[in-house]
């Protein structure tokens, strides 16, 4: 990966994700890719990284293009799920987007786990359960002396 993604391809991949039509049922379950060079043509397959466990590793679909800059996905809410942070163990920035429309941004710099988010899309008890989330996934991103 290299410099950060153009927000076109953003907005692009957030228009699939944000409205109810997959239903209630799909969030969590709804995942694209997100393209560094949104010209470069359709990625409307989706996937699912909710079956992520402590033993698995996070893999892009086999039909995922090479110019791949993120992964997004549909949630009920933006708390990130125990393992999630093996996207960011692949290398991609992993972006949440609730049904509000609302977007909160996880990805890595030199080691360390960073959270992005509008103002007020969570609620304290919300903002509690990200730092703690954070703080347990942190250690995953520690090198050792």
């Amino acid at each position: 990966m290299s410099a950060p993604l153009p927000i076109v391809a953003v907005l692009i991949g957030l228009a699939g994700l944000t409205g109810s039509a997959a239903g209630a049922e799909q969030a969590g379950k709804i995942c694209r890719v997100i393209v560094e060079d949104p010209q470069s043509g359709d990625h409307e397959f989706t996937f699912s990284v909710s079956e992520l466990t402590a033993e698995s590793t996070f893999r892009l679909p086999a039909q995922a293009p090479e110019n791949t800059g993120a992964v997004l996905c549909r949630r009920a809410n933006l708390i990130p799920a125990a393992n999630d942070y093996k996207v960011l163990l692949a290398g991609y920035p992993f972006a949440i987007a609730d049904p509000r429309g609302q977007v909160l941004w996880l990805m890595l710099d030199d080691g360390q786990v960073m959270v992005e988010y509008p103002q007020g899309a969570l609620s304290r008890e919300e903002e509690q359960q990200l730092q703690n989330w954070t703080n347990e996934v942190q250690r995953h991103f520690q090198t050792s002396p």
